[in-house]
């Protein structure tokens, strides 16, 4: 793998952790109003750690070369835990609480989507509106590279 590839994954994993502890933070409450809060907090989390990154990115280079292997990368991690995802309900084993895991940063939306842990309880429809928020990073990456380009 390439440094970038790994550069990314990273960034993205580093979000993660960090809206994990944000969203055990505010845990403590079941009032829809929190829960917003919450999923406002975990987004905002990983547009900070990853628009950072594509600022630092685009300072670097600012070619639309350089912006793709990251702009991609970013989403990686979502992308085939959400395949994952589709496996186990497929195929009947336990993943829906690793992805949620997974994918810290979404955990409330997923809990609006289904907020049973088990794979078994997820439909195929739900499945699928899961599926924008694998690519929620790269679009956080690429609008955050082209602001950062534009100002250099």
């Amino acid at each position: 793998m390439s440094e970038k590839v790994l550069k990314s994954v990273f960034t993205v994993f580093a979000a993660d952790i960090l809206a994990l502890f944000v969203m055990f933070t505010l845990a403590g409450s079941s009032a829809v109003i929190v829960r917003l809060i919450s999923a406002v907090c975990g987004i905002g989390v990983l547009t900070a750690i990853t628009g950072s990154y594509a600022n630092k990115c685009a300072e670097q280079d600012n070619s639309l070369k350089n912006m793709v292997v990251p702009a991609v990368s970013v989403s990686l991690p979502g992308s085939i835990s959400w395949g994952v995802l589709i496996l186990s309900v497929k195929n009947k084993f336990e993943y829906y609480r690793w992805h949620k895991l997974l994918n810290g940063f979404f955990i409330q939306i997923f809990n609006f989507i289904e907020p049973d842990a088990s794979s078994s309880a997820l439909s195929f429809g739900e499945i699928f509106e899961m599926l924008p928020l694998a690519l929620v990073p790269s679009v956080i990456f690429v609008t955050s590279f082209f602001i950062a380009s534009k100002r250099n």
